[in-house]
């Protein structure tokens, strides 16, 4: 187990003709045992992203269907993946093994 919040895998989303993102079906998954770290907007800008992007690290058990267009829910916001979303396997530990990913929201 990494930490203690939960973290939900959204299911399809498209987006509606206003441009708001809709749920196109498919089923949320909840993941346990995530742990969320938010960023700075100085830790934003070294990623190559805004300072007024809002950025969270998170890090999920081994859970099947995450791939870099997952769309992730954390604390009751909608965050896309940041990059590729490989698995870190930990041989000596494997409750250690998972995902270390960063997620990134534009504000406005």
């Amino acid at each position: 187990m990494l930490g203690t919040e939960t973290v939900t895998v959204a299911g399809d989303l498209r987006r509606d003709s206003d441009g708001k993102v809709v749920s196109a079906g498919g089923v949320p998954v909840d993941i346990d045992g995530c742990l969320v770290t938010p960023l700075s907007s100085a830790e934003a800008i070294e990623r190559g992203r805004e300072s007024s992007n809002s950025l969270v690290r998170v890090q999920l058990p081994i859970t099947a269907g995450i791939t870099k267009d997952s769309v992730l829910i954390v604390r009751g916001l909608r965050y896309t993946i940041d990059g590729d979303s490989l698995a870190f396997i930990a041989d000596d530990d494997p409750e250690l093994s998972g995902y270390d990913l960063v997620g990134y929201r534009r504000k406005g």
